[in-house]
């Protein structure tokens, strides 16, 4: 009986002592931010304190042993922090449940330049990422920038002669590269298509821009000028359909080319959805054209 009564002593005390375990810090921690926790209660030495992460989407940064602890939040998502330490009172363990959020600070950068076709048809020009005015992206969250371009080749390290490539962080803002486009034709056109994936939970974003010949005055025909879009291409990018809207669609055709030249799509009329859904992602060049004097030019983004 006596026995009985220490071993019912010793589990109230363990459970009074467990009840006042409080873990001090923040409910929430941001992807990417680091928070402080720490316990009011002092323990036997400055050392018997054992923090431990139970879930993977955060990591201890520096020592787990003393009475706080600094946390990295790694992943969005439901989180548990344990601390286990020593007193006169006995061992305790504290659980701390809590989330981490993503960082809805998502900025993408802007793409920016000019691209000219100069005598002889040698076109060249430069491409530069910048950060939006009206968001401040953190290039230290951006992993890696897979670039293409249509119509030019890189001139620029380490994509030298390549019309495709992934560039790889650090990055500076704002940076550029620099293309060439041989055999240009005033009034031509380069574009770009890049997909900036992050470090932390934003989710990748899609940029697409089209330079037009600085060099040359846009050619002109009798009823319209060279750039003056009659037809509009929607959605783009796309994953399959292409639409067209504009007056009387039947007298139109289209031909669309892949990044080599190669044409894909001969004389297609546009009075209905145009699929592409076959085809694999990239960028595309297209002509459209009625027959007549009407020629409109411009690029199509396959997702």
């Amino acid at each position: 009986m006596k026995n009985l009564f220490y071993l019912v002593l010793i589990s109230l005390t363990i459970n009074y002592a467990n009840s006042q375990c409080l873990i001090n810090g923040p409910s929430e921690i941001i992807v990417g931010q680091t928070q402080t926790y720490s316990i009011p209660a002092n323990a036997q030495c400055s050392n018997c304190y054992d923090w431990d992460t139970i879930t993977s989407n955060i990591e201890i940064v520096g020592s787990d042993q003393n009475s706080s602890v600094s946390i990295l939040a790694l992943g969005s998502g439901s989180f548990d922090l344990q601390l286990t330490y020593f007193d006169e009172n006995g061992c305790h363990t504290c659980v701390l449940k809590g989330t981490c959020n993503p960082n809805t600070t998502c900025c993408a950068p802007i793409l920016t330049g000019f691209y000219e076709c100069r005598p002889a048809g040698n076109g060249g020009g430069t491409v530069r990422f910048e950060t939006s005015s009206t968001c401040e992206i953190d290039w230290s969250n951006v992993s890696n920038i897979y670039i293409e371009l249509n119509g030019a080749t890189f001139n620029t390290a380490p994509l030298s002669g390549q019309y495709f490539g992934t560039l790889n962080g650090p990055f500076n803002n704002p940076f550029h590269l620099s293309f060439t486009g041989p055999n240009c034709t005033g009034g031509s056109s380069v574009g770009i298509y890049a997909k900036i994936s992050y470090k932390n939970d934003c989710p990748p974003v899609e940029i697409f821009e089209n330079f037009f010949d600085q060099g040359s005055p846009k050619q002109l025909n009798k009823k319209n000028t060279f750039n003056e879009d009659k037809i509009k291409i929607f959605p783009n990018p796309t994953k399959s359909l292409i639409n067209f809207e504009g007056e009387e669609l039947s007298n139109f055709i289209i031909n669309i080319y892949d990044n080599n030249g190669v044409q894909i799509i001969k004389n297609q009329t546009i009075d209905k959805p145009l699929n592409i859904e076959k085809n694999i992602p990239g960028i595309y060049s297209y002509i459209i054209t009625n027959g007549s004097n009407y020629k409109q030019e411009g690029k199509i983004i396959k997702e």
